[in-house]
């Protein structure tokens, strides 16, 4: 028997192993063939929603920050030693709350004295009234009897029962009691004076002794957080020496910047919907009370100030809020996404899908927002706008819809 070395057998097996490569690179190749001339058809998995009206509003998106309605700055209105403190920091205060005291004794004794002289000079300008009253009053009445006695001697002198030396005297007496009376209503009106200027100083100086009392109660002018104490009991103040600093919260102001481009949709009265991170699911409104009429030269911006309830305290002063401000609404538009839309040179076009074949339509576009368009024409209510897929579709070509919106 004939021995085959391994030369005569491998040979054999490689040329078979080439063959058979062959062949199925032949039919791979033949299909690749059929698919290129469309023997073979792969469709587009496309979603497509139904064209609908609907409203739209533009916004202008500001970011600004949360700042207090006043801060005020507390000062001692009065030199002395603090003897009541009746704040910390952090604490809450109402308006017309008692902050502190200095002490006030030795204007307690003036306050006293004051008030006695007041008491005496009212008591001495009563009387003294009363007496120039009186004088004038008894004055008038002996003109009246003098002038009465006047009338009678006349009579008397034409029945030659006076002399005509006697009339001459009652007429002296006449003029006589004339001048008293006019003395003492000179006399009444300059006391009268002197009186009124007496109590009114009186009146001053009790006054000022009170307003120097009032000045050792410190109180607050409105209600909020102390935010800083910078003062402890016991401590001697100077007139002017600041207290405390005290932050209004239960409303505040946003403060944020605008371009002069955004100045024509902006009025004082605006509602504006706030947002902060600390609230990521709550919106707050507040409205524009405030839009600087300069631009700032750091950035050329306008300041606008929001005013915004917070009697829950929830917001804090410092902050970020973001706040829209709508510039615009859109009624019954037709809106659709701005991925949507395809550019072809100057023109802008869509797919709209009808049994499972596209369209190509091209549309007219009017304002942007945000991530949406509206049209102006070249669609209508009801087609089937091809949201997803488009970016690869052809006009007229068969598609596969997986979802409908």
């Amino acid at each position: 028997m004939k021995i085959l070395n391994k030369k005569t057998i491998i040979i054999p097996i490689v040329l078979l192993m080439l063959f058979s490569c062959s062949k199925k690179g032949e039919e791979h190749e033949e299909n690749n063939n059929k698919i290129e001339e469309g023997s073979i058809s792969i469709k587009t998995n496309i979603e497509v929603q139904p064209v609908k009206h609907s409203s739209i509003s533009d916004t202008l998106k500001i970011t600004g920050t949360i700042e207090p309605w006043k801060t005020v700055t507390l000062s001692s209105e009065s030199n002395g030693k603090i003897i009541s403190l009746n704040i910390d920091e952090g604490s809450w205060v109402n308006a017309g709350q008692l902050v502190l005291e200095t002490e006030h004794d030795t204007l307690l004794n003036q306050l006293k004295q004051a008030e006695a002289a007041y008491k005496q000079a009212r008591t001495s300008s009563v009387t003294q009234k009363r007496l120039v009253e009186g004088e004038v009053y008894v004055r008038d009445l002996t003109l009246g009897n003098t002038v009465t006695n006047l009338e009678r001697d006349k009579k008397l002198m034409k029945e030659s029962v006076l002399s005509e030396k006697q009339l001459d005297d009652r007429k002296y007496e006449l003029n006589l009691s004339k001048i008293n009376l006019e003395l003492a209503k000179i006399r009444r009106e300059d006391v009268t004076t002197s009186l009124v200027t007496n109590l009114q100083n009186t009146v001053a100086q009790l006054n000022l002794v009170k307003i120097q009392l009032n000045k050792t109660y410190l109180k607050s002018p409105v209600s909020g957080i102390v935010d800083s104490l910078n003062v402890d009991r016991g401590e001697m103040l100077g007139a002017g020496t600041p207290i405390a600093n005290i932050v209004q919260i239960d409303k505040l102001k946003v403060v944020g910047g605008i371009t002069e481009t955004d100045l024509p949709y902006i009025k004082i009265g605006n509602t504006a919907k706030i947002k902060v991170d600390a609230y990521p699911n709550e919106t707050f409104s507040g409205s524009i009370y405030y839009i600087s009429n300069s631009a700032k030269d750091s950035n050329k911006t306008f300041d606008v100030k929001i005013s915004i309830n917070n009697s829950n305290h929830k917001l804090k002063p410092g902050m970020i809020a973001n706040f829209d401000i709508l510039k615009a609404k859109y009624d019954n538009a037709v809106v659709i996404p701005r991925v949507c839309v395809m550019p072809d040179i100057d023109k802008k076009y869509v797919f709209v899908e009808n049994n499972n074949i596209v369209q190509k339509k091209y549309v007219k576009l009017g304002k942007d927002i945000q991530d949406r368009v509206i049209i102006l024409d070249g669609l209508k209510f009801g087609e089937r706008l091809v949201v997803v897929g488009q970016q690869n579709l052809a006009d007229k070509e068969s598609v596969n819809v997986v979802k409908v919106r």
